[in-house]
């Protein structure tokens, strides 16, 4: 490298008072690097030793949200090295934004129709290599739809509304949300009844107690009961068991 350099600093040294790019160069090393001027040697020696590509350390704007429900505006942020050369962002094959800023970190997309469906997003910033040569950035955030599972220890009549479905929550805390593609819940309670409520399409694959004792078939499934969020109605099933006396029992439970 040392003595590339010292050659080019040569031939500008001989024309000192000429602009690098009007210098001919040529010899092996111009047919290595397949270059004709000083100038442009000079700039693929320069990107070489300063070069520092563009790397994406977050990109965020995605989420996990009930089936039905419809997402009009999806905000973005990301978090770069540097500038790029472009900045774009895809829904999946189609175009959200082309031109952004090179130093613009967010973004806020609103499509023409709510997504309802899951749906990748992709940040694409333009970049060179160390020779030059044009290349991609590119980091992924997705939107996801699921459904949502309930369950809690019941004192009293099933659940057989929708609202007393949501009124169940899980572990006893109504705000929080358990999610249908997460496979095993484990659950404690004291108390005659546990009631769990899934979308039909989905089983108690396996129901195992902390003792370890197997009650998979223990479980009583429920009538039909239609949950509606947005345009979507499911078909939702409470499926209960019970305990013979009250004690402290934990179970956990597989879904499929």
């Amino acid at each position: 490298m040392a003595a590339k350099f010292d050659s080019i600093l040569g031939r500008l040294r001989e024309n000192d008072s000429v602009n690098a790019y009007d210098i001919e160069y040529s010899g092996e090393i111009a047919s290595e690097h397949r270059v004709d001027n000083v100038g442009i040697a000079l700039d693929k020696l320069i990107n070489k030793v300063y070069y520092s590509a563009v790397s994406i350390s977050s990109f965020t704007g995605g989420g996990t949200y009930e089936v039905g429900s419809a997402i009009s505006s999806v905000s973005f942020s990301w978090a770069l090295n540097k500038s790029p050369l472009s900045i774009a962002i895809k829904q999946g094959a189609n175009a959200v934004v082309d031109d952004l800023a090179v130093d613009s970190r967010s973004y806020t997309y609103t499509p023409a129709t709510a997504i309802k469906s899951n749906t990748t997003f992709t940040l694409t910033c333009g970049d060179v290599t160390d020779a030059g040569v044009a290349t991609a950035r590119t980091a992924s955030t997705s939107l996801l739809f699921l459904y949502k599972v309930f369950f809690n220890t019941i004192i009293g009549s099933t659940p057989s509304t929708q609202s007393e479905l949501q009124s169940m929550g899980v572990e006893g805390n109504t705000a929080k949300i358990h999610w249908s593609n997460s496979k095993t819940i484990t659950h404690a309670f004291k108390g005659k009844k546990f009631c769990i409520a899934l979308p039909s399409s989905i089983n108690i694959s396996k129901a195992v107690t902390s003792n370890n004792e197997t009650i998979t078939s223990k479980f009583v499934a429920g009538s039909e009961i239609d949950y509606t969020i947005g345009s979507t109605t499911t078909k939702y099933k409470v499926h209960t068991f019970e305990v013979a006396a009250e004690m402290d029992v934990t179970l956990t439970i597989t879904l499929a």
